[in-house]
């Protein structure tokens, strides 16, 4: 099957009807960049890896370890992040597994309503472009499953660290960059790993940067948002 991602066309090469269910909201009908085909072995070993006996879990890990490794080709990468879409532009939430990523998305979305939309709450993919810095979605969107099909300029990544009262500071690319690195997807491939790394500093050179102390209450969305985007009327 056809699948767009990223916004470029794989050709992913399966038989697993319920993997082609898992990409049919990104299927197309055109020509295909890049091809993705996944051998016995590719499968077994990313099943050990998982410690599961599902086929379906090892092929699909499997496909998504290929689309990763190819995607700096093309200049994009895959990003561990939450992130949402507020008025047209992009913000990023990352942080360590468990912090709260999705909580404080979810408050956007319930504070600001049809003005914020889910672009992925997970593994979204980062495209590198003359004009911006744009985030995509994807299927593998969180346990929520929240993704939209669509390319959306980044206006702001946001560093999650708890706390008891919310504040939000600009931060300059040598504070951010260790933490948006254990973020990044980085290739086996020395000479993709080397082209996610300058990636990634493109990245941060076309979106602003900033660190959000927060709880989890509805003042936290508020003041990330008032910061990022000026006066908010709600």
């Amino acid at each position: 099957m056809l699948v767009s991602l990223a916004g470029k066309v794989f050709d992913i090469r399966t038989e697993n009807e319920d993997i082609k269910t898992f990409f049919s909201d990104y299927e197309v009908n055109t020509k295909a960049d890049f091809l993705i085909e996944c051998h016995e072995d590719q499968i077994f070993e990313c099943m050990n890896s998982l410690g599961t006996s599902s086929l379906y879990y090892g092929e699909l890990t499997a496909i998504h370890t290929q689309i990763a490794e190819l995607l700096p080709k093309d200049d994009s990468f895959l990003f561990h992040a939450s992130a949402i879409a507020y008025k047209g532009e992009a913000v990023l939430f990352a942080a360590l597994s468990g912090t709260g990523k999705s909580t404080h998305a979810a408050l956007w979305k319930k504070l600001f309503k049809e003005e914020v939309f889910y672009v992925n709450d997970d593994k979204p993919f980062i495209r590198i472009r003359d004009d911006g810095a744009y985030v995509y979605g994807g299927p593998w969107n969180g346990k929520g499953h929240l993704s939209t099909n669509t390319a959306v300029r980044i206006r702001a990544v946001v560093l999650l660290e708890r706390g008891q009262n919310n504040r939000i500071v600009a931060i300059n690319k040598k504070e951010a960059y260790p933490r948006l690195l254990m973020q990044t997807y980085k290739p086996k491939d020395k000479i993709m790993s080397i082209k996610t790394l300058d990636l990634l500093e493109a990245m941060m050179s076309k979106v602003s940067l900033y660190r959000l102390t927060c709880n989890m209450e509805d003042e936290a969305a508020e003041v990330a948002c008032e910061s990022i985007f000026g006066n908010v009327k709600r």
